[in-house]
């Protein structure tokens, strides 16, 4: 069962896990296998939640109906009994939310999610290594080696708004007819205030 204390237990296992990855494998991935990661997206990401599908195939294993009840069926759907047995009916005169699964046990929920995992890390692999074929490819105009960190290739930066917008920015010309409307009112509590001021000070 999964409480507050074995929740703070993977989120420090976590963290660390993820700092030692981008200290040491980062720079080894990038130097020996040529895998840049710019924004740290393996560490920070991949990591925490390689470790918490482990984590969650480990307490699928552990889970029990004595420690969650019928309740156990709400959580794992798949190890629910199956249809038409008496221990489904039984179930279900108790929690009538509950329906028929699978009939896995413990083992087979656990193996199941792991299975999952290795599926979910050979579809990333496979549309990161074909998305990587379709950028390099001349027929995609890949980019130069030098164009590979330059933002300006593909967006338009605050620095050359100018130039493709004139004087006002993409953001101005957008909202310019919420600004004219605006204006005026924001003028006049300006104009009042001073007025005041003024009127004060001769007095």
């Amino acid at each position: 069962m999964i409480t507050p204390f074995f929740a703070i237990i993977i989120g420090i296992i976590s963290s660390t896990l993820s700092l030692l990855f981008q200290k040491f494998v980062t720079p080894l991935l990038s130097k020996r296998c040529c895998l840049h990661d710019t924004l740290s997206i393996q560490a920070t990401f991949g990591i925490p939640s390689l470790l918490s599908a482990i984590s969650s195939a480990i307490f699928a294993y552990t889970a029990s109906e004595s420690q969650y009840n019928y309740s156990l069926y709400r959580i794992f759907p798949a190890r629910a009994p199956i249809e038409n047995s008496s221990d489904i009916q039984e179930i279900q005169s108790y929690l009538n939310d509950i329906n028929p699964g699978k009939g896995r046990s413990s083992n087979e929920q656990a193996l199941c999610q792991l299975l999952y995992l290795i599926i979910t890390i050979a579809i990333a692999s496979f549309s990161g290594i074909l998305t990587g074929i379709v950028v390099r490819n001349s027929l995609f105009d890949a980019l130069k080696y030098d164009e590979l960190f330059e933002d300006s290739v593909n967006f338009v930066l605050p620095i050359e708004e100018e130039e493709y917008f004139g004087n006002e920015s993409c953001c101005d010309i957008e909202s310019s007819i919420e600004t004219g409307m605006n204006m005026h009112n924001l003028r006049l509590p300006k104009q009042s205030f001073s007025r005041r001021r003024n009127d004060g000070q001769q007095q």
